[in-house]
């Protein structure tokens, strides 16, 4: 059996679900909240990839060449889970045709964030609107 054929049984066993932690900020535009099916599978992934970043410190401070077909693994799984989980929230909400990236806050909560306003020296640059 592939990685795919395991996945809904990996999902399946995700015991506890980890909230997102980000609060809400000023600006956020809020189209809904992830369906509950939908948490045990971003629980994996940022599991999945937490286990990777962790493996690439062993691998950057103890020299452990070994770990990189492993990290390179987890790096692709953890990369199509995420994938899949937007996917599936967009579907979801009918969120296709909304304009910026959606992001995560606490509550489970889908958002569009207000975009981060460019430094003066890039507006400078021709970065953003100049004031």
């Amino acid at each position: 059996m592939s990685w795919l054929d395991f996945l809904p049984i990996e999902i399946k066993e995700v015991d506890e679900i980890k909230d997102p932690t980000q609060e809400i900020k000023d600006g956020d535009i809020l189209h809904g909240v992830v369906p509950e099916a939908l948490r045990p599978l971003y629980t994996l992934h940022r599991a999945t990839s937490r286990q990777m970043e962790l493996l690439q410190v062993e691998q950057k401070f103890e020299g452990k060449d070994e770990q990189r077909g492993k990290i390179c693994e987890l790096h692709f799984k953890s990369h199509a889970m995420q994938l899949i989980f937007w996917i599936e929230v967009y579907d979801a909400l009918r969120l296709w045709s909304t304009p910026g990236n959606l992001e995560l806050r606490v509550d489970w909560q889908v958002v569009t964030a207000k975009p981060a306003p460019a430094f003066p020296f890039f507006r400078f640059l021709g970065g953003g609107p100049q004031e």
